[in-house]
């Protein structure tokens, strides 16, 4: 199946998920995260806000920000993508293709550990975004584990290219799939 199909039939799943479904699957998915044995030591964490019924990060995000992590979302500025700092939820302003970003400056933070969305991923770590390379962009010379969050209908078929970054784990609410 080509690209446009499969995120057409992934995106349409997702969006016939029940507010109940998704909230129970992403606590699952979100518990899961704080286990690994690759989440404990990390302190700079790229994360971000939910849309279009994504698996919600808010559990993460309290919780990081609870033990003094330092939280990151992508945020876009002079045609570029970087991350900065998310202090406060208050402190956001809508970005590009509906996502909420934060308001202050950009940082170069190096990132140890980014929470990726999706709309699919291979059990090899190819990932299927929007089709903007929004993370491919921002993860390309990056060192941080890449974690996906998806719920299990998620994992599909993906054929990826060579500019396409991949996760080295990717959790579902059914299981945990290591890649690296």
């Amino acid at each position: 199946m080509d690209k446009d199909s499969l995120r057409s039939q992934i995106l349409s799943r997702r969006k016939l998920l029940s507010a109940a479904a998704n909230r129970d699957y992403s606590n699952i998915i979100q518990k899961k995260i704080l286990s690994l044995v690759e989440n404990q030591s990390r302190e700079n964490m790229l994360v971000y806000l939910p849309i279009n019924g994504e698996v919600d990060t808010s559990f993460l995000i309290n919780f990081y920000s609870q033990n003094k992590k330092r939280l990151f979302l992508p945020k876009f500025k002079d045609s570029y993508w970087s991350v900065a700092e998310f202090t406060d939820a208050k402190m956001v302003e809508c970005g590009p293709f509906g996502t909420l970003q934060p308001s202050g400056k950009i940082s170069r933070q190096e990132i140890d550990l980014a929470i990726v969305p999706g709309v699919a991923f291979s059990t090899k770590g190819t990932r299927l975004g929007y089709g903007k390379g929004v993370y491919d962009r921002l993860l390309e010379k990056s060192n941080a584990i890449k974690v996906g969050l998806a719920f299990d209908f998620q994992i599909a078929e993906v054929e990826g290219k060579a500019h396409d970054i991949l996760m080295d784990l990717v959790v579902t609410e059914k299981r945990i799939i290591k890649t690296i």
